[in-house]
């Protein structure tokens, strides 16, 4: 099941599109079909996607499916994929679409792409979900630059072993200076036979910053997590913690 969630607070509803194509890389750009990347001001109509993928290395024979989202430049946004946590044993959920426990995740807009973070996998030797995730869209004078996650560890400290670098390129190596994330353990994350925890099902928050086609400063980059204070930082994770909803 794929769809959007009911309005809460720092939350924007986003209406879901039709799978974008497969056949196209992993390069392919998030945009209007036949269209150049556009010069944008604040509050047009946009697009940002999704990306979970088999494996981290695009040379290998690697699945993936594409969600596409229509958003507004500087519209703090929640960008939900109901559905997409389950249990590894159940026959439901992106693990068993892409027939992979490794799932990798990045972020497109306008022709940009994140790095790879890794979303689920083994940590330590143990099936482990990486479930916040902060981007942010950079644009220069409207022009959409780059497409960046928020780096730090907000809901566990650097000395903790749960804290790790998780950035990759697209051939499966580790990025240079690659930020570092909280990593949870699967049994955390499941609540009961047909729940997860509101912290690990997918979502990715996305604000921006830069400049928009007018030179106006995009001003939806103070809800970043890194601009929190922590104890704030790590309020909000535990209680999304917490929370639990239908798989």
């Amino acid at each position: 099941r794929i769809g959007c969630p009911d309005g809460a607070p720092l939350r924007k509803m986003i209406r879901l599109l039709p799978l974008l194509s497969l056949a196209a890389g992993a390069e392919a750009a998030c945009s209007v079909a036949g269209r150049s990347n556009p010069k944008l001001r604040r509050g047009d109509e946009t697009y940002l996607c999704v990306v979970l993928s088999s494996s981290l290395d695009w040379a290998a024979d690697t699945k993936y499916v594409r969600l596409g989202f229509r958003a507004e430049v500087d519209t703090f946004a929640r960008l939900e994929v109901r559905g997409a946590w389950a249990p590894l044993t159940a026959q439901l959920g992106a693990h068993h679409a892409l027939n992979s426990t490794s799932i990798g995740l990045s972020l497109q807009s306008e022709g940009k792409r994140s790095y790879q973070r890794r979303w689920r996998d083994l940590h330590r030797g143990s099936p482990s979900t990486f479930p916040v995730l902060y981007a942010q869209v950079v644009l220069d004078r409207g022009e959409v630059t780059a497409v960046a996650w928020d780096s730090g560890c907000f809901d566990c400290e650097e000395e903790d072993a749960a804290c790790t670098a998780n950035e990759f390129e697209y051939d499966g190596s580790m990025a240079k200076d690659a930020a570092e994330q909280c990593s949870v353990a699967d049994d955390k994350c499941g609540k009961g036979e047909n729940q997860v925890s509101e912290l690990c099902r997918l979502a990715v928050y996305v604000s921006w910053t830069g400049t928009d086609k007018d030179g106006r400063n995009l001003l939806s980059q103070q809800n970043r997590l890194s601009r929190l204070e922590r104890s704030q930082a790590v309020s909000l994770v535990s209680s999304l913690g917490k929370e639990a909803v239908d798989l």
